[in-house]
């Protein structure tokens, strides 16, 4: 349930406020459901009842939230926006150890289980432009940057099967989120011709908790990563580049006179070896259904 209140309060720019409930059956964890039973050596003599597992007992997922976002639009194809936003979280998820009852004995489970209450909040700004009034084939060029500070608090400490909680830090934030993030890409789109070079960067995040051997919160390093592509269109119907190291061919067909969306993949394009797929849509991009893919293996002679 939510409310969204637009206002032009300056030319050529607008101010959004949305404040929302949100309980989502979908934010349930899913369980696998094997490993809803301890995973224990059936040749090995049990003297420790403790493992990993699901937990089919989860809670959905609530959050009160409130976003306020203001946009500027100083350009035909340019834009600046910044956006507040703070959010109250329950039965939020992290990694911990519960006693689950299997087969009238009490294990000590390493699970996915509730946590208690915790906040998100932060901001966001960002920044995107064509340079249309570049001269000749330069005018496709543009960028898209924006930087994201995030706070976060509710990783509460879990305790091991050990019971050694105490030696994990309180205040920890929630887990895979990262305080600051910012992506960077450089754009060009005219004619036929669509490149991007992006950059990723995020700081460190929070794994989980407790990894279960009593070590305490495990974190995960700074991340950053560079893509690139490139696509040319040769037709209404043919188009064609590369992804990273992914050869992509766009196309149309008909399937019993039905239109759809053709899309052919190189990956794991080496000297040696390719894997070679093709799938469809019905929807016009939205979902794809690969339909075949082969292996292929250079022969030494």
């Amino acid at each position: 349930m939510g409310l969204l209140v637009t206002a032009g309060i300056l030319k050529d720019a607008k101010t959004y406020f949305c404040p929302s409930e949100i309980v989502d059956p979908q934010f349930t964890y899913q369980p696998n459901p094997d490993p809803m039973a301890p995973q224990v050596p059936a040749a090995e003599v049990v003297t420790s009842y403790t493992g990993n597992g699901g937990n089919p007992q989860l809670k959905p997922m609530e959050a009160n939230q409130f976003d306020l976002a203001a946009e500027w639009y100083f350009a035909p194809q340019g834009s600046l926006y910044t956006t507040l936003f703070y959010k109250d979280l329950k039965n939020y998820f992290i990694r911990g150890v519960e006693t689950q009852n299997l087969w009238g004995q009490d294990w000590q489970v390493n699970a996915t289980i509730n946590g208690d209450e915790g906040t998100i909040k932060g901001f966001e700004i960002g920044y995107s432009q064509f340079y249309d009034e570049l001269p000749g084939w330069l005018r496709g060029l543009g960028m898209q940057a924006n930087f994201t500070y995030v706070d976060s608090k509710g990783g509460s400490p879990t305790a091991g099967p050990s019971g050694d909680s105490a030696s994990i830090p309180p205040g920890l934030p929630l887990e895979g989120l990262s305080r600051k993030s910012y992506n960077l890409v450089g754009m060009y789109q005219r004619g036929p011709v669509e490149a991007r070079l992006a950059y990723n960067w995020r700081e460190r995040w929070l794994l989980t908790t407790h990894d279960g051997d009593g070590k305490g919160a495990v974190w995960n390093a700074d991340y950053g990563q560079l893509d690139a592509s490139i696509f040319v269109r040769f037709n209404d119907h043919l188009q064609i580049g590369f992804e990273g190291n992914v050869g992509l061919f766009f196309g149309e067909d008909t399937d019993e006179g039905r239109p759809i969306k053709v899309v052919y993949r190189w990956t794991r394009l080496g000297p040696d070896y390719a894997t070679w797929e093709q799938s469809f849509s019905y929807d016009d991009g939205k979902s794809w259904e690969t339909n075949w893919k082969s292996e292929h293996v250079r022969v030494k002679r």
